[in-house]
C-alpha cells in the first residue's frame, strides 16, 4: 500500500495509538517530510566547550524551542538506547537514554509539564507548547519509583538535533509486561 492524496479535508491517526498495535509488522514507505516548507530549522542553545575525547556533547529540544538541553555522554553509538514498549513509550515513540542529572543541562524548565500515570512514579515530561516528550522525571518519594533512577534524567533521543538514528543501537524493554496488572485506559 503506498501513499495516498486524500482530497478535502482529512485527519492523521497516530496508529501507534491502537491497542495491542505491532509497529515492526509495517512496511517503510518513503517519505521525506523535509521537503515540506517552510523548513524547520531546531533550536539552538548557548555554545559549551569542547569535551574530552570519550565524550560527545549532544544538543536537543522539544520541537518549539521553549526547552532545550545539552547532554553530555558517551557516543550515542557506543551504549545504544532504550524503546520500551509501554503504554506511553509506545504512543509516544520515545527512546530513552538515562544520563545522571548533572551531565544534562536542561533550559526552560518551567515549560515542562510532567504526566504521571499508574503507579505514579515516572513522569513524562512534555513541552506545553507543542507536546513533544522531552525527558522523565522521576517521583523518588513515590514508592513506586525505581530505585535505579535516583540521580538519572532520561532523556528522549528523538529530540537530539541531527542524531542519525540508523547509526544507534536501539534496545527494546518490555515494559508492557513489567508489572503484574498492566495500565488499563
Amino acid at each position: 500500500m503506498g501513499q495516498r492524496h486524500v482530497e478535502g479535508p482529512s485527519i492523521g491517526v497516530n496508529v501507534r495509538t491502537f491497542r495491542d498495535f505491532d509497529e515492526e509488522k509495517l512496511e517503510v514507505m518513503p517519505y521525506n517530510g523535509s521537503d515540506l516548507e517552510p523548513h524547520y530549522i531546531p533550536p539552538t542553545g548557548p555554545e559549551v566547550s569542547d569535551l574530552n575525547q570519550s565524550t560527545k556533547r549532544y544538543r536537543g529540544s522539544c520541537h518549539c524551542g521553549n526547552v532545550t538541553y545539552d547532554l553530555h555522554s558517551e557516543p550515542l553509538e557506543e551504549i545504544g538506547v532504550l524503546s520500551c514498549n509501554c503504554s506511553i513509550c509506545s504512543r509516544n515513540a520515545d527512546l530513552w537514554v538515562y544520563p545522571s542529572e548533572k551531565d544534562v543541562e536542561l533550559r526552560g524548565e518551567e515549560h515542562l509539564t510532567v504526566y504521571r500515570f499508574g503507579r505514579k512514579g515516572s513522569g513524562h515530561a512534555f513541552c506545553r507548547t507543542c507536546g513533544v516528550p522531552v525527558v522523565n522525571k522521576f517521583d523518588h518519594s513515590v514508592d513506586t519509583a525505581p530505585k535505579s533512577m535516583i540521580g538519572k534524567l532520561p532523556v528522549n533521543v528523538r529530540t537530539i538535533n541531527g542524531i542519525d538514528l540508523k547509526a544507534v543501537k536501539v534496545n527494546k524493554a518490555d515494559g508492557k509486561n513489567l508489572i503484574k496488572t498492566p495500565y488499563e485506559v
